[in-house]
């Protein structure tokens, strides 16, 4: 196990690393645009898809597949610069919130899944 944290650790790369990374591919504006866009929607196309994968229950609160991946997403950005972790913070709590609830109010009441 400590060898599996050691290897996970140092094969993330940094935040320079992951700038340099993302600026050979994104170059482009139409693609930087169309990244802008689409990433995020994808993005809580998946926290929606995972809302009725139950994980857990704490009290009356019911912890979802949604709520597990968005923790890692949090985490990875802390972990990878402590401020960028804090801006993608609330947005992504407010992306897994609002994916809940379109299930909730949409996806439940249609028969959905």
């Amino acid at each position: 196990f400590t060898t599996l944290l050691y290897t996970i650790k140092f094969e993330i790369m940094s935040l320079k690393d992951e700038l340099v990374f993302y600026g050979s591919y994104h170059s482009d504006a139409m693609n930087k645009l169309i990244h802008a866009v689409c990433v995020p929607l994808l993005l809580w196309t998946g926290m929606a898809m995972l809302v009725p994968l139950h994980v857990a229950t704490v009290g009356e609160y019911t912890v979802t597949a949604s709520h597990l991946g968005t923790l890692v997403y949090i985490v990875y950005y802390l972990y990878l610069y402590p401020p960028a972790g804090l801006i993608t913070l609330p947005i992504l709590s407010g992306m897994v919130y609002s994916a809940h609830l379109f299930w909730e109010q949409d996806c439940d009441s249609k028969g959905m899944w």
